[in-house]
């Protein structure tokens, strides 16, 4: 199929694959924010100050589900999607966060670790915990898929990486 494809297709800059304004109408259409960076505009990849932006209107759109995997996970964070999540449970959406647990949780303190997976156990949240896990995911109710290297729960807004949505 390699083969296939080096001999009959045809080569596409990147930067027209991500190019995020064929869609850009479409976001309106769908009532999603569109005051983001000009380089979240140019690449169509959500740095740390778009990432909130366009993930929380999927997690307020959310009827039965929320699952969010994350490798590190900060008081801070948790407090930012406190509201949203409380509100999903309180509507019955179950919301299940997969971390690592506290004394494998990087260069967070072992109490700031154990203080924010008790937080999303006290608001309803279900917490697995696996020593190996470093996916920063969010699906919501199986449909909507984040993927990329921005963790929704531990970012401090001071990282280069971008999320890119799936």
């Amino acid at each position: 199929m390699l083969s296939y494809a080096q001999a009959a297709g045809r080569t596409i800059d990147v930067r027209d694959v991500l190019s995020y304004y064929p869609i850009i109408d479409d976001l309106r259409r769908y009532g999603r924010p569109i005051d983001l960076d000009p380089d979240t505009l140019r690449t169509g990849l959500y740095n740390q100050h778009d990432f909130d932006k366009v993930c929380v209107p999927d997690l307020f759109a959310a009827k039965r589900s929320i699952l969010i995997f994350f490798g590190f996970v900060t008081p801070q964070r948790v407090r930012t999607y406190e509201a949203i999540l409380r509100a999903k449970i309180a509507e019955g959406v179950t919301v299940r966060c997969v971390a690592r647990p506290p004394h494998d949780n990087g260069p967070i303190p072992y109490d700031d670790g154990r203080a924010a997976l008790d937080a999303l156990e006290t608001m309803g949240c279900i917490v697995d915990t696996r020593k190996d896990t470093h996916e920063k995911i969010v699906i919501v109710d199986g449909e909507v898929l984040w993927f990329g290297s921005l963790n929704p729960l531990s970012h401090t807004n001071r990282t280069g990486e971008d999320g890119a949505p799936g």
